[in-house]
């Protein structure tokens, strides 16, 4: 995209902004003419990403605070208002495994909630606040963090996935709920080299060299962007690709009412995994005018 200032006059709060992919965001924007609000649990590590963006011919302000405080998401979106007027871009990277891995079985309830606190009750927090605002200007980007692990899962992740996978069907709520106003909602699934240091070996260097953050972050300048019209979509982000994660429903197997049964279902049971062409639905009343056109429900 090149530094193209496709963002000049828009004001963006990124969460989680003190290193890796958040810091990485905060650039990219403030490359591009955003303001940017800088959140970060650690103000030492947030007021250096500042200083940074100030040192690149930008403008931004920090805003830290350990976002599982949900007084702080609403003070961060408060800075970002009185400081510059208005928020049109939130980036809602803050996030992270604290709470130990461990097999379903034997992962505790403390655990699982603090993993929820982590990666859904705080963007919920965040968003939350910024919500109000962006539907009363008829304006806004908002970026959901979810990870590979939403859709493909692996073992002892189960408190991690469920967060994650928790935020998809957020930002599809987001998204009807915004109705026909400029405000686009899109969940990002980042793969990136976040380590603070440096790995040994010949796999470590081709995914450090492979996966940068900077990559991802161009991906998401693009989603934030007023050119930008894509909603209510899941997108992978990793080294230089960029893909639709789609969810879709097979046509299935279709019979008519009332003859379903289940040795019925049973002698055609492939036809559920493989009806003909999958469908589609962004929303509760797409998906229910399927149905309708199927059986006939009354105007």
């Amino acid at each position: 995209m090149g530094n193209d200032r496709s963002l000049e006059g828009r004001v963006a709060l990124v969460t989680g902004a003190g290193r890796g992919l958040g810091r990485a965001y905060a650039y990219a924007l403030a490359d591009r003419g955003a303001k940017v609000v800088v959140n970060n649990r650690s103000a030492a590590a947030g007021d250096e990403v500042v200083a940074e963006i100030g040192r690149r011919g930008a403008e931004a302000t920090g805003a830290h605070g350990d976002l599982e405080d949900p007084a702080t998401a609403r003070a961060i979106v408060d800075t970002a208002i009185a400081t510059y007027g208005k928020l049109d871009i939130l980036i809602n990277n803050a996030g992270g495994i604290d709470a130990p891995l461990a097999p379903f079985a034997e992962m505790t309830a403390a655990d699982r909630d603090a993993c929820l606190r982590q990666n859904f009750t705080s963007t919920w927090d965040v968003t939350a606040a910024a919500w109000p605002h962006l539907l009363d200007q008829g304006y806004g980007r908002v970026i959901l963090t979810a990870s590979p692990m939403s859709v493909y899962g692996g073992p002892g992740f189960a408190h991690y996935s469920a967060a994650k996978s928790a935020l998809i069907g957020l930002c599809r709520v987001l998204v009807v709920e915004a109705g026909d106003k400029d405000v686009k909602v899109n969940v990002i699934n980042p793969v990136a080299n976040t380590r603070k240091e440096p790995q040994e070996g010949a796999w470590n260097a081709w995914f450090e060299e492979a996966f940068s953050v900077d990559y991802v972050a161009d991906g998401v300048a693009w989603l934030v962007d007023e050119r930008c019209t894509a909603t209510g979509e899941i997108f992978t982000l990793g080294a230089a690709r960029m893909a639709q994660v789609s969810i879709t429903e097979q046509r299935g197997l279709i019979q008519e009412i009332p003859s379903f049964a289940p040795e019925a279902i049973g002698e055609q049971f492939d036809t559920v995994f493989d009806g003909g062409a999958p469908v589609q639905f962004r929303t509760i009343t797409e998906y229910l005018g399927f149905y309708s056109q199927l059986y006939g429900a009354p105007a």
